[in-house]
């Protein structure tokens, strides 16, 4: 039995073992002080009246109010006037008194109720060894001495009843004992071994193992706990993958650029020589390189910083209008190379808040993105509507679209869709930035497309207060 099983078999054993000791605390330990209690507790009130009849001298009223207790009490009304002079005796099961009187404990009781002083307490019988509980309760007489008023009630009864509860519970306990260890036992087992089968399957996830499957047979907590672990299977899965064709892409754009400077370079030294035209292209497109792998560098460093939280936003007001016009601007170069048009499109006044500078690099991998999915002739729209509180940045082209299977994961790390119609511009890094830093801003965002018509990314930002 695994650790987890036996602590919970143990616990189970405890509790229902703990249960048993409470109960015999309470049936056999504390029955006797219960039953003395609650005898006296009941003729109090009658023993207080006939002491009063007997202040009052009233023996009548006295000897039928005492008889008829002792009867539907069965207990034993004795009336002392010293401690040998007994003048007053009910018959009843309790020992008689002549006997008891021979006890000390009792001479004892009978003494204080003579001087004064009521007495309550458990006496051993001198001669039978039962317990009897016994109340002494002082009356006055008229010259001023006291008489004592005793109360007898045996405890024989609960002694035996005692006996009876505790042959009783001697069976319950073990037939209690013994289906506690086996259903505790069944219940550990059959909560532990899912949880088992949840262990081994996480340790084969640790190893690399990402095809585990479990099973879901209940809508518990565990049933809960294996469909994460499952989910969780399939996400590490499908990141491993998305992984593994990052390092493939990256390493292939790294590559690429390599290999052509390093190209060019020994060109340079070894063919070019002095032609000076030669050397400036040569050179130039060493330069374009170069500038490709720092985009690349710089591309996974700020996804990186992204992901780890190392870099934060600072949202502030900014012109929405001013900011688009740096914006396409800066595409008036690569707007006339591609043959696609690029425009904004925002109405006066508009200020949103947001961190404008990490806001410039969605808006540039949105239209770089763009441009790498739009054919010559195509047209690239920059826009922003205000909608109540917020305002609505989108990014439509007129590109190839993205397909249904391609839409849900545009936005994870890693991911890859199909080729562009060019590669320009850009790392295939964007949209995980994109979706990081938006993110950080709390925004809304998503995509919407249609293959072969276009495609609209798009997010909210807080509209800035005028």
């Amino acid at each position: 039995m695994k650790g987890l099983a036996l602590k919970f078999w143990a616990g189970m054993t405890a509790l229902i073992a703990g249960m048993l000791v409470l109960l015999w605390v309470f049936q056999v330990v504390s029955l006797q002080r219960v039953y003395v209690d609650e005898i006296m507790s009941q003729i109090n009130e009658d023993a207080e009246y006939l002491a009063d009849c007997l202040s009052r001298n009233e023996s009548d009223e006295f000897m039928s109010s005492a008889s008829t207790l002792a009867y539907t009490k069965n207990i034993s009304v004795q009336a002392y006037v010293t401690e040998s002079l007994c003048i007053f005796n009910t018959e009843s099961a309790t020992p008689s008194p002549s006997s008891m009187a021979s006890s000390s404990a009792f001479k004892h009781a009978v003494s204080e109720a003579l001087s004064g002083r009521e007495y309550q307490g458990t006496i051993s019988h001198p001669k039978f060894g039962t317990n009897v509980a016994v109340r002494g309760i002082p009356y006055r007489y008229s010259d001023g001495t006291y008489g004592a008023l005793m109360i007898s009630a045996s405890l024989a009864p609960v002694n035996t009843t005692v006996n009876i509860i505790q042959r009783q519970l001697i069976i319950t306990t073990v037939v209690l004992l013994a289906l506690a260890l086996i259903i505790s036992f069944i219940i550990s087992r059959t909560l532990t071994k899912p949880i088992l089968r949840i262990e081994k399957a996480t340790k084969r996830i640790a190893e690399g193992d990402y095809s585990v499957k479990l099973d879901v047979d209940s809508n518990d907590e565990i049933g809960s706990l294996a469909e994460s672990v499952n989910d969780m299977a399939a996400e590490l899965s499908r990141t491993d993958e998305l992984r593994k064709d990052l390092i493939a892409n990256v390493s292939h754009d790294l590559r690429t650029p390599l290999s052509l400077i390093r190209g060019y370079a020994e060109t340079l030294r070894d063919v070019t020589g002095d032609n000076k035209e030669k050397r400036e292209r040569q050179l130039g497109i060493i330069i374009d390189e170069t500038e490709r792998l720092d985009r690349i560098v710089s591309d996974m460093l700020d996804l990186s910083k992204l992901q780890s939280g190392s870099i934060t936003v600072s949202p502030a007001p900014f012109d929405v209008r001013r900011a688009f016009g740096d914006i396409i601007s800066r595409y008036d170069d690569l707007s006339a190379k591609s043959g696609v048009t690029a425009a904004a499109e925002c109405e006066d006044g508009l200020s949103a808040v947001g961190d404008l500078p990490r806001l410039e690099q969605v808006f540039y991998n949105l239209i770089n993105n763009a441009f790498n999915h739009t054919k010559q002739g195509g047209k690239i729209t920059l826009a922003a509507a205000k909608n109540g509180e917020l305002i609505r940045f989108s990014v439509t082209d007129t590109g190839s679209g993205i397909s249904k299977e391609d839409l849900p994961h545009i936005f994870d790390r890693y991911y890859k869709g199909e080729a562009g119609v060019r590669k320009i511009v850009g790392t295939g890094l964007g949209l995980a930035i994109v979706k990081n830093i938006l993110e950080a801003h709390h925004a809304v965002y998503g995509v919407d497309s249609t293959v072969g018509v276009g495609t609209t990314f798009w997010f909210d930002l807080p509209a800035a207060e005028n």
